[in-house]
């Protein structure tokens, strides 16, 4: 199976909007695109380069919805890192967080879907 990731951006002048300042799919090389990037066909990647790449590039992980069980599995998850201190870009926009998410495939079983969040240690896994 492959993995779609995506990304979203929030800095001090987007969340006073209400709003990302970038979002959009992690390309083909695993970097972060400076600006929206909305390619027809996104990249997509294995489960374990994919967990690998959200894991050095997030805090802590939740589902699209909680709690999750096989009943009501996720769709895809987000890895949060809302410490980022104070960086700025060359814009010099402070970015307050950024968060990268793992979509999951749609023809993925609901089993599979719970054996990945309790892999990748999930918040909200209904036991």
């Amino acid at each position: 199976m492959r993995f779609r990731l995506t990304f979203n951006t929030v800095t001090e002048d987007s969340a006073q909007h209400g709003d990302f300042a970038t979002h959009g799919f992690i390309t083909r090389n695993l970097t972060i695109p400076a600006r929206t990037y909305m390619p027809k066909k996104p990249a997509e990647f294995s489960l374990r380069t994919a967990v690998k790449f959200c894991q050095e590039h997030g805090g802590h992980v939740e589902a699209d919805s909680c709690p999750i069980s096989v009943q009501y599995p996720p769709r895809w998850f987000t890895w949060c890192n809302e410490d980022m201190g104070r960086n700025y870009s060359a814009t010099g926009n402070c970015t307050l967080s950024r968060s990268v998410s793992l979509h999951l495939p749609h023809n993925i079983t609901a089993a599979s879907a719970m054996r990945i969040a309790r892999y990748i240690g999930c918040y909200g896994i209904k036991r």
